[in-house]
């Protein structure tokens, strides 16, 4: 987990990791999921480093979401 995902999240790395091994979309906008998956199913089948996705996400202790670049 990266310093600056923990300070996102407003957790510890391990709290995060626990979290998102859990859910790994926990707090994503339900109609932001199926195109978030289908950027990380086509991240998985290729050879390239390159990830991008745009999505919203509700944090921890939140009651709105914000847009985030993957």
């Amino acid at each position: 987990m990266s310093k600056g995902l923990c300070e996102l999240y407003g957790l510890p790395a391990a709290e995060l990791k626990q979290l998102l091994d859990q859910d790994l979309f926990a707090g994503l906008h339900p109609d932001d999921q199926p195109g978030v998956q289908a950027d990380l199913t086509s991240f998985m089948n290729r050879d390239s480093s390159d990830y991008q996705s745009i999505y919203r996400i509700k944090l921890l202790g939140q009651e709105d979401y914000v847009l985030l670049q993957a």
